[in-house]
C-alpha cells in the first residue's frame, strides 16, 4: 500500500497509525502482511501522470499533434 501525494511526505508521522490500523480492521493481514510505504514521486505524482499520459498521446500519433499545434 501506497502513501501517496501528500501523505508521502507525511509518511514517518503516519506510518505507525496506519499499520496500527492495518493490523486492526485488515482480516487478512495476519496471513499476508501489507507493506506500507512511501510514493516516490511524491505529492508531483498526479501531475507526472498527466505528462506522461500527453507524450504517450504525442507519441502514438503525432501525425494529428501536429495538425492541432499548426492551428
Amino acid at each position: 500500500m501506497l502513501l501517496g501525494g501528500s501523505f508521502s511526505l507525511l509518511s514517518s508521522w503516519l506510518t505507525a497509525n496506519a499499520r496500527a490500523e492495518i493490523d486492526q480492521w485488515v482480516l487478512s493481514a495476519g496471513w499476508a502482511p501489507i507493506a506500507l510505504r512511501p510514493a516516490l514521486l511524491g505529492p508531483d505524482a498526479a501531475v507526472i501522470g498527466a505528462v506522461l499520459t500527453s507524450v504517450d498521446h504525442v507519441r502514438q500519433h503525432p501525425a494529428a499533434w501536429l495538425l492541432r499545434a499548426g492551428r
